[in-house]
């Protein structure tokens, strides 16, 4: 009996160091677990800083771009409006010689240069 007695003591104390041995290895890793979470925890910090700033430069950026479509804006609608009243005014003018020449030159070629109606042909006689 008293050898399982001393037995039983001698499992208790072997339980005791691999239970020490245990913890300590387990503390060991929380330890390094911890220190790997803080560097991470400083990435995602960095990471943050970053896209914020980088989303603050986006913004700025769009917005010099939507003041820049909104003066432009304007002048596109008023080139429409001109190249309107340009196509009006072409169509609306009356037929009319552009070019000839002061002289005329017996049996020679003549060219004159003349702009017609709009939807009417030019007559040759």
């Amino acid at each position: 009996m008293q050898s399982n007695i001393n037995e039983v003591a001698s499992n208790l104390s072997a339980l005791a160091v691999a239970q020490s041995v245990f913890r300590s290895n387990a503390m060991d890793r929380l330890n390094t677990l911890t220190g790997g979470v803080a560097g991470i925890q400083v990435g995602i910090t960095n990471l943050n800083q970053t896209l914020n700033s980088f989303s603050n430069q986006a913004l700025q950026s769009l917005a010099g771009i939507a003041s820049n479509v909104s003066v432009m804006l304007p002048a596109v609608t008023n080139i429409e409006a001109h190249v309107a009243g340009i196509e009006s005014a072409v169509a609306s003018t009356k037929s009319r010689i552009l070019t000839r020449p002061d002289t005329m030159v017996y049996d020679t070629t003549n060219t004159i240069l003349y702009k017609s109606t709009a939807g009417s042909d030019p007559v040759c006689r």
